[in-house]
């Protein structure tokens, strides 16, 4: 399995409901608590083409009747399918992409409002209102300062006004979205945006494969450097309006200043970037493996990521925001270290594990094994390595199976967190406050 998403418009005190895809297959799934099994099947969708490979999908909703719809994207073919999940059938198909589609993601300010990512360099922003149905590409984001090669992932910030997007190229941009619909929506006349508002290749050297907002700070990560980095973009506030489009590019950050075997960086929104944070992911050196991030009102904020040997490893982010980014990296710098029961994030082992066939699930690991070590809430454990000190993980799981974790993704409210992997692969995971 590749990718794993709960459905996002599930209303408080109902039982959420999540989907994973992979191969051709795309399953609704509910958690359950039951001695037998940790998960009911609700759906199962199968792509009728035999040599469908999918990827990624993301959660939308019918604006007429409220249908909850699944997008699904595929290497091959380099489409987004469209699944109404009430009535089980095909919604509509979009298609544009000259290559692979590696991510989607919807919009949190609209369900009509889909971006992708693609092996062709592009980013697309596509509107799903019926009135669109011809032609439901809005905005291209390729071209000239674009990127260079296949873009890996893309995250909208919670304005909805934002992506970021990160690539092969090892570059991180940020984009902003024009007002939706543009005058050329519904055409074959798509608007064609070229440059974003800021790009750097500074921050990492081997393929970008996940970004996401964490408020108006970005996380992302690179496949073989075994961290994730937490970073900020200097000048830039959601709550200001947008600079122009025609602003892109007068304030090239790193002219005069970047050397470029190390990489270049340009912004719209004042000079550089601050790196704030990194986190020790060792054993993350595969492409395609996501990262999430569990980020709501009143909720202590929390990182996950798998490995290539099964292991979850969690973050507490709030431990971060108390000590103060700075004084935390200060800390790792000095290799704190410690132990101690943390109840922040407690996994307790219960149900059966299973190695699940990708063409059919059958049964799921609802909670796995903690690791024994700790950390107290104000000292970090450090792995030193090129990349300067790496904040450790406040906890550990690891799955009495050895797989490729490939996605991590958290239910509206954090009780809940699934991840899927390699060879059909579903955790199934509990949180206690």
């Amino acid at each position: 399995m590749c990718d794993v998403q709960f459905y996002p418009y599930t209303p408080p005190g109902e039982d959420p409901v999540f989907a994973v895809t992979g191969g051709r297959n795309t399953l609704v799934c509910r958690p359950v608590l039951k001695q037998d099994r940790a998960v009911e099947i609700l759906q199962d969708n199968r792509d009728d083409e035999k040599d469908t490979l999918l990827n990624s999908l993301c959660w939308s909703q019918d604006i007429n009747t409220g249908d909850p719809l699944i997008c699904v994207a595929s290497d091959c073919p380099p489409n987004i399918t469209v699944l109404n999940v009430r009535t089980g059938k095909l919604a509509r198909v979009l298609t544009g992409h000259g290559k692979a589609v590696n991510d989607i993601k919807i919009s949190p300010s609209s369900p009509t409002i889909l971006a992708s990512a693609s092996k062709d360099h592009t980013v697309r922003v596509w509107n799903l209102e019926p009135e669109y149905q011809k032609q439901a590409c809005s905005v291209i984001f390729a071209g000239h300062r674009g990127h260079e090669q296949s873009v890996m992932s893309i995250a909208f910030h919670q304005s909805g006004r934002y992506l970021v997007s990160g690539a092969q190229d090892t570059a991180v941009k940020l984009w902003v979205i024009p007002e939706l619909p543009t005058s050329r929506t519904g055409t074959d006349n798509v608007m064609q945006i070229q440059q974003p508002h800021f790009s750097t290749t500074e921050l990492h050297c081997e393929h970008v494969d996940c970004v996401k907002f964490y408020g108006d700070l970005v996380l992302s990560k690179a496949s073989g450097e075994g961290r994730i980095v937490l970073w900020k973009i200097d000048g830039f506030n959601s709550a200001n309006d947008p600079p122009s489009l025609d602003a892109v590019g007068t304030t090239p950050a790193g002219r005069g200043t970047s050397n470029p075997k190390h990489g270049t960086t340009e912004s719209a929104f004042g000079t550089r970037f601050q790196i704030l944070m990194q986190f020790d992911c060792p054993d993350t050196t595969l492409s395609r493996m996501r990262f999430d991030l569990f980020h709501m009102p009143q909720k202590r904020p929390i990182l996950a990521v798998g490995d290539e040997q099964g292991k979850l490893l969690w973050w507490d982010l709030q431990r971060f925001e108390e000590m103060g980014f700075s004084a935390a990296s200060a800390d790792a710098g000095n290799g704190g270290s410690g132990e101690g029961e943390d109840s922040t994030f407690d996994l307790k082992s219960r149900g059966p594990f299973a190695r699940i066939p990708a063409h059919e699930i059958t049964a799921v690991m609802e909670i796995v094994e903690t690791s024994d070590g700790l950390d107290k809430p104000d000292r970090l454990k450090v792995a030193k390595g090129n990349h300067g000190p790496k904040a450790k993980w406040s906890k550990m799981a690891t799955a009495p199976n050895s797989f490729v974790v490939r996605g991590i993704a958290w239910s509206t409210g954090g009780e809940w967190a699934v991840a899927v992997g390699d060879g059909g692969m579903v955790c199934l995971f509990r949180r206690w406050d």
